[in-house]
């Protein structure tokens, strides 16, 4: 495998854990009643949009 395959396959692996972190900071918070508004806001201080907010 090159040398660009790997870092391409650690860059996906890398993603897919910190997808995975979202997923469970987001389910912990409305758990905890969090409103959406402010899950919201959370992800656009992290400079993400709404489209990568978790649905669970």
């Amino acid at each position: 495998m090159s040398g660009s395959a790997l870092k391409v396959a650690a860059a996906r692996r890398k993603l897919t854990r910190r997808e995975a972190e979202l997923a469970d900071v987001v389910a912990r918070a409305r758990a905890a009643g969090v409103d959406e508004g402010v899950l919201g806001a959370w992800l656009i201080a992290a400079g993400l949009g709404a489209e990568d907010l978790p649905r669970t």
